[in-house]
């Protein structure tokens, strides 16, 4: 990897967040690039306003876009303080618009998009959702979307083990050969899990993606298989495996598994908000 792109959207607690990317970055020598978003476009939208109502609504989207531009800044002036700190390579901005246009077009410079599963960018959610614009760039951007828990919530390493989902699907491959091409697995223990009908099907897969990474500089690449039936909650299977293997980062596919298939719609949205550690996810 050689370029970072590090969204920043004000959330308090960015402080790991921000330790984070610059961590990873480190780990990689790659250039880091801080983008904090107010998101203007939300704040101002069009809505309904009763009669006599506009005086108000202008008050009020100036009370909120002067809030998110307040939190932005902090976050932002928190980056270069960190950044400044270290040998790296590294710029700053702040933009005004809608989070996943500007970062799909800051992207196109960058490797991958590092941001806190729940960067709101000043909208509102569903307790059970994802937020909107971490949503929308999985789905839509082709680049790898790393997605870390709340800030602050745990230490994040890159340095440990890894948990790698594959079984084989286009999207699973994607997220295998980018964490692969990326450097993400050299140096470290990566844990391939398959789920496929029978045992001997799953180890097999498994076993040809651990062959792969052995070639990209993976010292111990084990594979793991598992049956692709039935369970309480795939979700919870995948982060029972990780914990199990003491994995610090969870690699895989989005939207378009086979055996891991029940596991991206609604459970999607489950595991990134129950992890505990950073998900490496391409679609």
């Amino acid at each position: 990897m050689r370029s970072l792109l590090l969204a920043l959207d004000g959330t308090p607690g960015s402080t790991g967040l921000i330790e984070a990317a610059l961590g990873l970055a480190g780990r990689h020598g790659a250039h880091i690039q801080a983008t904090g978003i107010v998101n203007s476009d939300w704040i101002k939208r069009p809505q309904a306003v009763p009669a006599g109502g506009m005086i108000f609504k202008q008050k009020l989207e100036l009370r909120e876009l002067t809030a998110a531009e307040n939190a932005v800044a902090a976050s932002v002036q928190a980056f270069e303080l960190a950044a400044q700190q270290t040998d790296l390579s590294w710029g700053v901005c702040t933009l005004n618009g809608d989070p996943t246009e500007i970062l799909r077009d800051a992207a196109t410079e960058h490797d991958a998009i590092i941001l806190s599963h729940d960067a709101c960018f000043a909208m509102e959610r569903n307790a059970e959702d994802l937020a909107p614009c971490v949503e929308n760039l999985i789905k839509l951007e082709p680049r790898p979307v790393i997605v870390l828990p709340s800030g602050g919530e745990t230490f994040v390493s890159w340095e440990g083990p890894a948990l790698l989902a594959f079984d084989g699907s286009a999207s699973s491959s994607r997220a295998l050969h980018f964490f692969a091409a990326l450097g993400f697995c050299a140096g470290r223990t990566v844990h391939v899990v398959t789920a496929a009908p029978t045992l001997g099907q799953a180890e097999t897969i498994a076993s040809a993606a651990c062959r792969l990474l052995s070639r990209y500089d993976c010292p111990d690449a084990r594979a793991i298989g598992t049956l692709a039936e039935g369970a309480a909650s795939t979700s919870a299977r995948i982060l029972d495996i990780a914990k199990a293997v003491g994995a610090t980062t969870l690699a895989m596919g989005a939207y378009g598994h086979q055996g891991f298939k029940t596991l991206f719609g609604s459970c999607t949205r489950r595991l990134i908000q129950d992890s505990r550690i950073p998900i490496f996810l391409v679609h």
